[in-house]
């Protein structure tokens, strides 16, 4: 019931477009951003994967064989690991102002030939998701259905 409450409120809906608006424009911030960092990131090893998504490898082969742990104790240290090793990029993206922006992802890779994490780099979608944008598309389909009927039907009747 507050859920309907919620979608047939004009406030919150009127919230949710600017939410998404602002979302929109500071993913439009993200990718220019992102295209003009591509030489400096190219150097510090992070390359693009799509249009908006960064890849950086991190090869854990001699830093496991030294640890030399199992299971889960090997498992933290190798997250501990690549947060280190991606903590000292946390500077170069909030000079570009997008550290807040991005979210994280690393991938296990293991084969003969590599041991590893493949960390994605992504924008961070908070507001922006199907039903928001269903909700509001619906609710100003349902507005524009009111206020277009209602005078027709007002001028048809008074003919």
């Amino acid at each position: 019931m507050k859920r309907i409450l919620t979608y047939l409120n004009p406030i919150a809906q009127v919230k949710e477009i600017y939410f998404i608006i602002k979302e929109i424009l500071l993913f439009v911030s993200y990718a220019n951003t992102i295209d003009n960092m591509e030489t400096s990131l190219k150097k510090k090893g992070i390359v693009k994967a799509t249009k908006f998504t960064l890849v950086k490898g991190i090869n854990l082969k001699a830093e496991t064989l030294m640890y030399g742990g199992k299971g889960e104790e090997l498992e933290r240290f190798e997250i501990s690991f690549i947060g280190k090793e991606m903590s000292k990029y946390n500077d170069m993206f909030m000079e570009a102002g997008i550290l807040e922006l991005i979210k994280t992802k690393a991938n296990r890779i293991k084969n003969e030939d590599f041991y590893g994490y493949l960390v994605n780099i992504s924008f961070n979608f908070k507001y922006i998701t199907l039903y928001s944008i269903l909700s509001v598309v619906l609710y100003l389909t349902m507005l524009t259905v009111i206020f277009v009927n209602i005078p027709y039907a007002y001028i048809i009747s008074n003919i």
